[in-house]
């Protein structure tokens, strides 16, 4: 077999156009947003409550609430540009060579 040099690439780039974090990163951003999604479940459930004593005289009060809170909400559609991949040749003879540099 002929050693002809290392070929390393690097997807980090690629990565991140994904959203796709780092180990750490994705920790940190999990975290963050755990703790934000038990704030607003607190603050949906106080506030249901609160519709709940408004309409306690009611019949459809829980109707109500869920048609409310289960409505039709269109997704939007994003297109992004996606970052090519670091690739890097280095020869035996010394040097690199970038790919898509």
């Amino acid at each position: 077999m002929i050693n002809c040099g290392v070929l390393t690439i690097d997807q980090t780039p690629c990565r991140a156009s994904y959203g796709i974090l780092t180990p750490t990163a994705s920790r940190q951003e999990t975290n963050a947003f755990q703790k934000m999604a038990v704030a607003n479940n607190i603050g949906e459930i106080v506030a249901n409550g609160d519709r709940m004593a408004k309409f306690w005289s009611k019949a459809n009060s829980i109707e109500e609430i869920s048609a409310e809170a289960y409505g039709y909400h269109p997704k939007d559609v994003v297109l992004k540009f996606v970052e090519r991949p670091v690739i890097r040749w280095y020869p035996d003879k010394g040097g690199q060579v970038d790919i898509f540099a």
